[in-house]
């Protein structure tokens, strides 16, 4: 059983990495029958569909296939995606596998898919079914469960699965019980890696399931990519530079960030000998978090300057290795090759970025996210998706002169990124732009009441919104770049508490 795949358009991403080895997997298992369930794909678009057909069909080419939700994501390829993406016939085995699609979601069931099952069992199922579907039936409308309810009766259902809710259940969709399996994403898995479910009749009417495990932690890597890993893991120290200085100094911890603006407003000479504490006690990579320049579109001029300014010298005088600086906060529209706006935004950095550049310092230019309140168009702003990232980082790179320019990425807020969060997950950040990093803020992603929440710790490996699976597997096979990591966590303690906890869950305790 496959589900929730979510292959974009990128090749080479830790989603495509996952399901080469499914299939492989699939070719040493033999299973009777392979059922995919839904969500193959991250947008619908024909060039991911097609690439899963290629390459589900060289592994498992009688593979039943049902569509999902996020198969129907781009309108003008719907109906040739859906296409690619559905085949309905039946498995060998000693039971009938029956595919149901259910990616219409709130809209229940399309009548047709009642009529095609329906006309199974008045031709007659000679055997149990096992009926694979994308959602739940627990979140049908009512009159779509009914029916199904019914229908499985009289089919001689033993088993129902689903994917879709990226984590594994087992529900009661009204007098019907429900298998949901948490799927092959390496970004999106919740409680568990990314996995191949297998189901296996018992004596009796009940099925056993086993997980094959998509990716390793660091502790099961050679101890010598293991201790880097460990090595490069670090903290912001976000609103407390002093306090997290001296946590980071009595964790011996390498890798440090500090903000700039609750770092300047601090007595220098206690700045500095809390820095030098820290190098004192092992610290080697010192990283300063820039505040960035902004158009003023009403105004016409440049801002931040002065900011920026002395966030520049404030590094400096630290002897920082690296500076993190968001791109311009500017309308995408505005920054299109060759506007006024544009060539004003990059004299300006230039001016501010170059005594650092000359210094030798790291200079990462950070993704940004979407927000609620935002169109996706171009009245948002610059520096949310790989390519305006890069394109920023590359003209920075080109004017300072210096190859030490690159992309600081952060995946919470790649995940928090709206719309264009299915456009381009985190699998397809690691690909585009892993081979760019300067470095990385790794923090968790959490729904709040009113939308999705930055900045939170991780409870686990995998989830509830960020799975670690697909970072790690970058990381090892060498997609990205091996470079410091900041856990980006607020509220008071919680940056060093949050690297303790992620640690442990690593399997790097003391």
């Amino acid at each position: 059983m496959l589900a929730d795949i979510h292959l974009s358009d990128v090749a080479g991403t830790a989603q495509e990495a996952a399901l080469r080895w499914a299939l492989d997997q699939m070719r040493r298992e033999q299973p009777d029958a392979v059922a995919v369930a839904g969500d193959a794909t991250a947008m619908g678009t024909l060039t991911s569909a097609r690439r899963f057909r290629t390459l589900l069909d060289a592994a498992a080419p009688s593979a039943l296939i049902t569509p999902g939700n996020s198969d129907c994501r781009t309108p003008t390829a719907a109906v040739a995606v859906r296409a690619l993406l559905t085949r309905h016939r039946f498995a060998d085995g000693p039971r009938n596998v029956v595919v149901l699609d259910s990616s219409r979601g709130e809209l229940g069931l399309a009548q047709a898919e009642r009529q095609r099952l329906d006309a199974l069992l008045a031709n007659g199922i000679p055997r149990p079914a096992v009926l694979v579907t994308h959602r739940s039936p627990a979140h049908w409308p009512a009159a779509d469960r009914q029916w199904l309810r019914r229908w499985a009766q009289a089919a001689g259902v033993s088993l129902l699965v689903a994917g879709h809710q990226h984590a594994d259940a087992v529900e009661d969709g009204g007098g019907l019980i429900c298998h949901v399996v948490r799927g092959l994403d390496p970004d999106k898995a919740i409680g568990g890696a990314p996995c191949v479910a297998l189901f296996e009749p018992t004596d009796g009417a009940d099925w056993r399931r086993r997980d094959l495990l998509f990716g390793d932690k660091p502790n099961a890597w050679p101890p010598h990519a293991a201790q880097e890993f460990a090595d490069l893991l670090g903290f912001s120290c976000m609103d407390e530079p002093l306090a997290g200085l001296a946590a980071a100094a009595q964790r011996h911890v390498r890798v440090v960030e500090l903000r700039a603006e609750p770092t300047l407003r601090l007595c220098r000479t206690a700045l500095r000998a809390a820095v030098q504490a820290w190098r004192r006690a092992g610290g080697r990579y010192l990283s300063v978090h820039l505040p960035a320049v902004a158009w003023d579109a009403d105004g016409a001029r440049v801002t931040g300057h002065d900011a920026l300014q002395r966030a520049v010298e404030l590094a400096g005088d630290l002897q920082a290795e690296a500076l993190t600086v968001h791109a311009p906060r500017v309308s995408l529209g505005s920054m299109a090759p060759g506007t006024a706006v544009r060539a004003e935004l990059e004299v300006a950095c230039i001016e501010l970025l170059r005594p650092a550049a000359a210094d030798g310092m790291v200079i990462g230019v950070e993704n940004t996210h979407l927000t609620g309140q935002e169109p996706d168009d171009e009245r948002r702003q610059y520096g949310y998706t790989p390519a305006e990232c890069l394109e920023w980082a590359a003209t920075l790179r080109q004017d300072l002169g210096s190859a030490r320019v690159g992309l600081h990425l952060d995946i919470g807020h790649a995940r928090n990124n709206g719309s264009l969060a299915s456009q381009f997950p985190l699998g397809s950040w690691y690909a585009l732009a892993g081979a760019w990093a300067t470095g990385y803020h790794l923090h968790q992603v959490v729904r709040g009441q009113d939308g999705l929440v930055n900045h939170q710790p991780f409870v686990g490996l995998y989830g509830p919104l960020i799975s670690l699976s697909s970072f790690l597997w970058a990381w090892q096979s060498g997609q990205l770049a091996r470079v410091p990591m900041f856990l980006e966590v607020r509220g008071p303690g919680q940056s060093w508490a949050a690297w303790d906890r992620l640690r442990a869950l690593l399997g790097h305790e003391g």
